[in-house]
């Protein structure tokens, strides 16, 4: 998520990786704190703690956000921030980027000496900070942040005090097991800036297999034995199988057809169990397949979210084609919406055509009530329309013969783009 900030910034807010999507009703902090060991806590060359892990917190903070400019708040002793803003490229190095750090460590305390620190003020709708640093100077009589000081300065607060590196930070933002993976991972990042500080910030981190994505950290072969209770799957279609072979009746989807927030009734979600969902993924397919489709063929897909919609995917991806995402109407503009798409909510008529007709849809699978009928001529196939129901209920449920891992398995149009030819393509092959 990111906002306009001032003095140009493009503010960009850390994932929420808080595990609630029920809402944060009622927000406090949690508390981590990590034993520095002995050697960290003794400066060398002329290198403080403070900056090894401001800079450290700053390297890991962007590469959470995808970022490589990560403006950080530094708290004084009377809670008053100001700034430090760390910019790395291919060619810089940890010791530069050190003694950047040293150099705002040091104008941080002469101002909280002097009383006039310089202030970033924040625009009027956001923080233009990721998040929050104290230095081991102030941290000895600073007591722990209030929520409203973290929810003003970013959702995190780490510093130093007594050997020990201190991490503070908000439910609405982290559960505690990714708060605490983060203060690892900061310290690990402090040891390896200090093996070798001549090294590029930007290369590849080396870090233990317990606080690295699996996908960098193993080889290929070795990724799906991380995951002992996830079983090696070819395709990312195929992870439903041993679900719906060892635990048929188990539920798949859990689907809400109406999460109206002003209709107080008791939602009765409906459901589609793995075998359902194994065996309507394949007559769709061979459906697909009939109709005279090809490996690669994109199959845009314009229809409102419901069981049906999970059927039709595993079915196009099955079938070798390419699914390609296209808003209907606003008759589900919901969050649920949105997340599942990607893709704005409601759409232009002319957008939606240009999708079909850019991406070179072999067909446009949508629902009776999210288009008028004549939108997309003869690619279109109404899900709903009953000649159709009744021809995919009699395909065959048996497993489709499978397609290649490398086909092209989702093109997704981005949304803003100054032009419509925007879009990102994904292959079939899973991963973890």
């Amino acid at each position: 998520m990111s906002s306009t900030g001032p003095d140009g910034y493009k503010v960009i807010q850390l994932p929420d990786f808080s595990n609630n999507r029920r809402g944060h009703q009622n927000v406090h902090s949690f508390f981590h704190q990590i034993a520095l060991d002995e050697h960290l806590r003794i400066p060398v060359d002329n290198i403080s703690l403070d900056a090894l892990i401001l800079v450290a917190y700053a390297k890991v903070l962007g590469m959470y956000c995808g970022a490589t400019d990560v403006l950080l708040s530094l708290e004084g002793l009377d809670g008053t921030p100001s700034s430090f803003r760390l910019q790395w490229d291919e060619a810089t190095t940890w010791l530069s980027a050190l003694e950047l750090a040293t150099v705002a460590l040091e104008q941080t305390e002469q101002q909280q000496r002097s009383g006039s620190p310089e202030v970033l003020e924040p625009a009027a709708d956001c923080s233009p900070f990721i998040a929050a640093f104290r230095g081991s100077p102030w941290s000895t009589s600073c007591s722990p942040p209030a929520i409203s000081a973290l929810q003003s300065r970013g959702p995190l607060l780490v510093h130093a005090r007594d050997g020990l590196l201190h991490l503070h930070s908000l439910s609405n933002r982290f559960c505690p097991s990714v708060s605490f993976m983060l203060l690892r991972q900061i310290v690990a990042v402090v040891v390896q800036a200090l093996a070798d500080a001549t090294q590029k910030i930007a290369a590849p981190l080396h870090l233990n297999n317990d606080l690295a994505s699996v996908v960098e950290a193993l080889p290929e072969h070795e990724r799906t034995t991380y995951y002992s209770h996830i079983p090696p799957a070819r395709l990312a279609t195929d992870y439903i199988l041993p679900h719906s072979t060892f635990n048929p009746n188990a539920i798949a989807v859990q689907w809400y057809p109406d999460l109206s927030p002003d209709k107080l009734v008791l939602r009765t979600p409906e459901y589609l169990s793995y075998s359902d969902l194994n065996r309507t993924a394949n007559r769709f397919a061979r459906f697909l397949l009939g109709r005279g489709i090809f490996p690669g063929d994109r199959v845009a897909v314009c229809m409102d979210r419901d069981l049906i919609f999970h059927s039709v995917f595993f079915g196009i991806l099955r079938a070798g084609g390419c699914y390609v995402p296209v808003s209907p109407n606003s008759l589900c503009a919901s969050a649920v919406y949105d997340y599942i798409t990607q893709i704005e909510p409601e759409l232009p008529t002319e957008r939606k055509f240009f999708i079909a007709r850019n991406s070179l849809a072999k067909f446009v699978v949508m629902s009776s009530q999210s288009l008028a009928h004549d939108l997309f001529g003869d690619l279109s196939i109404d899900i709903h329309d009953i000649s159709v129901q009744e021809t995919i209920s009699g395909m065959s449920d048996a497993e489709v013969d499978p397609v290649p891992p490398g086909n092209i398995a989702y093109m997704l149009y981005t949304s803003g783009a100054a032009s419509f030819s925007a879009y990102v393509l994904e292959r079939l092959i899973p991963s973890l």
